[in-house]
């Protein structure tokens, strides 16, 4: 049996060493499974997280299979134990999830197979008899420091396999992974730190990533100069966004060509005195359309870019990969996300269709947000149900959220109904609201919690279901908590 890591006061002290050793013991013991379900959320986080264990069971030669998960609890992870029965698998390993329910885990799963999760959210209790590589057990925070998929790394990165090419190897080479999950769980707001900057620190050494100060936005990548403007939808610019005539206007005004012969430039094309000038341009242009100037700061910051890619796509980028990822769980192509993950063959071809469509419905999303945002007081709400489908409200609300349209004074959220016709409810806040006080897992958990739903999450961003017909009185607990824990806001 495990001894608890909690303290006496529910908190648990931070210890490295005891992080590192207790995710090297999770994931030593996965690796003796005879066969594995591995059973990972649907976001780009679960994704990735979902990918790299993937990744390290194939090169073990163990039998395996994924299945996708959008929430935990009786329903889902019956379906998950039929499945493990179905395909006569020994183990079961939830990543990215199963932390904040792990008492169902316990019921209905650690009595007839083996089992581990490897999370980053709040734990429901502390569960001694189930393998379980938390940060949040060791003093580290889930919403900074570290996401699913690096604590997936850090039970993997060391274990040793053998390549038919090159002998013996580690999977330090599946490092973008961790961070692409990372970016993907907005934990690089101000630039990854703790557990995940550790990882970056060392992969930068190795030569798997490098690390930048750039713009921050999609597109930069992937996408020429004109469509990366006009497609831009975090900030919102007006006369760019939706413009390319605007865009191509501004690009000439600038004397910044966008065009070498009949090829289209893209960002990385330019040389570095001609991207900081592209850059100035792009953030004086928003200052003086009024976005909010806390949104123009965040246009740029630290970003991570992948050199064994090919450059100019999606795969190259950090971000642009976790919205390639989100595309794919979010759009019922989570078997895709995994096969891109895993680089098979015409996986990601395949996946770009699928991330044209859920950008259109992102950026469809964000417009009708921006006509109904309403403010409730210590909130901002966006009803959505019949509107904006439940696995893109979150990312809806949160393009919107950072769209530099509203001032972020206070967190929002937003309704869209799920396929039970539950309501469905998304939340956002920035960094600065939680050093104040926000703590969206708590508000979410609990006045789910007060209807008959259930939720969490993390502090900056959590989700909830409920009944229908509770809306209301769920949303006066959401105000009755928010008054109280920002009462020292401005």
């Amino acid at each position: 049996m495990q001894t608890t890591l909690f303290d006496d006061d529910g908190e648990a002290p931070r210890r490295t060493s005891s992080f590192q050793d207790e995710c090297k013991r999770v994931g030593n013991a996965v690796l003796g499974f005879e066969s594995v379900l591995v059973c990972h959320h649907y976001d780009a986080d679960g994704l990735s997280s979902g990918g790299l264990v993937a990744n390290v069971l194939r090169r073990a030669n163990k039998r395996y299979a994924t299945l996708s998960l959008k929430r935990v609890d009786d329903e889902t992870v019956k379906k998950a134990v039929e499945t493990a029965r179905a395909g006569n698998f020994t183990a079961l390993v939830f990543v990215d999830l199963g932390a904040g329910q792990i008492g169902v885990l316990e019921k209905l799963v650690a009595p007839d197979f083996n089992l581990a999760v490897i999370d980053h959210h709040v734990p429901q209790k502390d569960a001694p008899g189930i393998l379980h590589a938390n940060p949040e057990l060791h003093g580290y925070s889930g919403s900074t420091d570290a996401c699913g998929a690096s604590t997936a790394f850090y039970c993997f990165r060391d274990a040793l396999w053998r390549d038919s090419l090159q002998g013996e190897r580690d999977n330090w080479d599946l490092v973008y992974l961790a961070v692409v999950g990372a970016v993907g769980d907005m934990q690089d707001n101000r630039g990854l730190v703790s557990l995940n900057a550790e990882l970056v620190s060392e992969a930068v050494e190795r030569g798997l990533i490098e690390k930048r100060r750039d713009l921050r936005m999609f597109g930069r990548v992937s996408r020429n100069l004109v469509n990366f403007l006009s497609f831009s939808s975090e900030p919102l610019i007006d006369g760019l966004t939706g413009d390319a005539k605007g865009c191509a206007l501004l690009l000439e005004d600038a004397g910044i060509e966008f065009k070498a012969g009949d090829k289209f430039l893209h960002y990385n094309d330019l040389d570095g005195n001609v991207r900081k000038q592209f850059v100035s341009v792009l953030v004086n242009r928003a200052l003086a359309e009024g976005v909010e100037p806390d949104v123009v700061e965040r246009m740029v910051g630290e970003v991570y870019v992948f050199p064994r890619q090919p450059v100019n796509t999606e795969l190259y980028d950090a971000y642009e990969f976790s919205t390639l990822l989100n595309a794919c769980g979010r759009h019922g192509h989570e078997e895709l996300g995994i096969r891109v993950c895993l680089r098979e063959p015409g996986a990601f071809e395949e996946s770009k269709s699928v991330l044209q469509h859920h950008r259109l419905m992102i950026s469809k999303g964000i417009s009708y947000a921006r006509r109904h945002c309403s403010d409730f007081g210590p909130f901002y709400f966006v009803d959505a149900r019949g509107k904006v489908e439940d696995t893109v409200i979150g990312t809806v609300i949160g393009g919107f959220y950072n769209a530099g349209v509203i001032k972020r004074d206070k967190p929002i959220l937003g309704f869209s109904l799920d396929e039970k016709a539950w309501v469905k409810i998304s939340s956002r806040g920035i960094p600065e609201l939680v050093e104040k006080g926000l703590d969206l897992n708590l508000v979410m958990r609990t006045a789910s919690e007060s209807v008959g739903g259930l939720g969490g999450g993390h502090k900056i961003a959590a989700g909830a279901s409920v009944p229908a017909g509770k809306e209301a009185e769920f949303l006066l607990k959401c105000k009755e908590l928010l008054e109280g824990q920002l009462r020292s806001v401005d």
